[in-house]
């Protein structure tokens, strides 16, 4: 779940689509699912970026963002999001969305609606979790290890340099 404390709004992703739930009242507001814009039902990630939107990353069903004017805008490959399987979500201060997907990392430009990724930066290209952190470094969770990125340089640390458990093979 996500709280957006703007709105009041708690979003929580399900397996079954996302419920938007009032905080004060503790209702529940909406229901989506693909009948509402929704690109599939099964959500693994979700946002609410500086602008309001709802950034949903779902189960082989790309990105859906919903507007704060209520409008919904699907992200498929085809547009350059790196998978259709996507998991996380962070955002630096300039507005720049970050996210996670099973074949690598992408930025969203807001202003220009256009995406990069990055594959071979990481030390691996399941990306399952990201945060930015107060001197807007980006952290990358992934299947093997973690990777950091301070606007220049990439670095990155992996199980076999002593970062958690031993992966079994």
């Amino acid at each position: 779940p996500i709280l957006d404390e703007k709105q009041n709004r708690l979003w929580v992703g399900t397996s079954v689509g996302v419920l938007e739930v009032d905080t004060a009242s503790r209702n529940l507001v909406n229901t989506f699912t693909r009948e509402q814009g929704l690109a599939n039902e099964y959500v693994f990630g979700m946002h609410v970026d500086s602008q309001g939107n709802r950034w949903f990353g779902t189960n082989g069903g790309g990105i859906s963002r919903y507007s704060p004017a209520q409008e919904w805008k699907t992200f498929f490959p085809m547009h350059g999001l790196a998978d259709y399987w996507v998991y996380t979500f962070t955002e630096q201060a300039d507005g720049t969305l970050w996210i996670g997907t099973w074949a690598g990392l992408n930025t969203f430009d807001p202003k220009t609606e256009t995406f990069h990724t990055y594959l071979k930066e990481l030390v691996n290209e399941w990306v399952y979790g990201l945060d930015v952190d107060s001197q807007q470094r980006i952290w990358i969770g992934t299947a093997v290890g973690v990777t950091i990125f301070d606007a220049n340089t990439w670095s990155a640390w992996r199980h076999s340099d002593g970062l958690g458990a031993a992966r079994s093979q």
